[in-house]
């Protein structure tokens, strides 16, 4: 089965093989998709795996200026609340 089928179904066919065996199915499919796939699916691999290191290192960054952000407004809110409060210290 795994030989007649397409890309899609060798790969759910070598998938199962290894579960059966006792190694890992997603490896297994990866290189079965690896081994029959074209160069515009080894391009698309390679290029998600990337993608998925680069967003790994940049979360924690974009995490922070995330909160920053958050400060920042708070900061702002209590600024003009306190202004409103004391209307007295308008300049003439």
């Amino acid at each position: 089965m795994a030989e007649s089928g397409g890309l899609a179904q060798r790969a759910g066919a070598e998938g199962v093989k290894a579960r059966v065996h006792g190694k890992s199915p997603a490896w297994a499919a990866i290189r079965a998709v690896w081994r029959a796939g074209t160069p515009a699916v080894r391009a698309a691999i390679v290029t998600s795996a990337a993608a998925a290191v680069v967003l790994l290192l940049v979360s924690p960054a974009l995490l922070v200026v995330y909160l920053l952000s958050w400060l920042v407004i708070a900061a702002v809110c209590r600024s003009r609340a306190t202004r409103r409060r004391h209307p007295a210290a308008v300049s003439i």
